[in-house]
């Protein structure tokens, strides 16, 4: 069966190279494409190459912060985003009076006694207080009924209880469809950003550098009329 399906899919291929051949626009040189394309594997296989050796792919928060102030309008929000802190914890809720006290309060040391107890006690939960979510995200971990964009604002701060578990959320600050994202929201997509641009130019600079050796060395001749 493999041999029967490989000599077929190889008699396919000869089958459609040969209909190619005989249809070829009588235009076309194809040595001069081959050539082309040989040409451009070499270039960028090479470019790779110089591009492991020469470029620096450590990215300091500065230069990341300069890039984003720069260029943050073109990072508009597609959907609104929010900080948010939240659990879902079965009931009966384990020591509820204690947790509802931290969650009330909700500062940094309280943020962290949560966290140790949702380790222990929650299905899931969402405890950094600087990290920023889409409402389809947080809308994956409540009920559809309970949750949506229509009921979820920047003054958002409620615990429920329904169908066998209890819900905290608490919506530290929310950002607008078409509000400027947050560099650590868009963070990945600035850094490649950060990184391209640093290719083209290690790339440029090497290319000037590569002819104007070729020029001093006397390999590159330029004649005019």
């Amino acid at each position: 069966m493999f041999t029967t399906t490989f000599v077929e899919r190889w008699t396919r291929e000869q089958v459609m190279l040969i209909e190619a051949e005989k249809n070829l626009p009588t235009d076309v040189d194809l040595n001069a494409l081959v050539e082309d394309y040989r040409r451009s594997l070499l270039r960028l296989n090479y470019e790779e190459v110089v591009l492991q050796s020469k470029l620096d792919s450590v990215i300091s928060d500065a230069e990341l912060e300069a890039f984003y102030e720069k260029n943050k309008d073109q990072y508009q929000l597609e959907k609104p985003i929010l900080r948010c802190l939240f659990m879902k914890v079965p009931t009966p809720v384990p020591t509820e009076v204690e947790i509802q006290k931290l969650w009330n309060r909700a500062n940094a040391e309280d943020i962290a006694s949560m966290g140790d107890y949702a380790s222990q006690y929650a299905v899931s939960y969402l405890l950094s207080d600087s990290t920023w979510y889409t409402l389809a995200e947080i809308g994956e971990l409540i009920p559809s009924d309970i949750v949506n964009s229509k009921n979820i604002n920047a003054n958002t701060d409620w615990t429920l209880k329904a169908k066998n578990f209890k819900y905290y959320l608490k919506v530290l600050e929310m950002k607008s469809r078409k509000d400027i994202a947050p560099l650590s929201f868009i963070l990945e997509q600035a850094t490649r950003a950060v990184l391209h641009r640093r290719k083209l130019k290690t790339l440029d600079e090497w290319r000037e550098e590569i002819y104007q050796k070729a020029l001093s060395d006397n390999q590159v001749k330029i004649l005019t009329n």
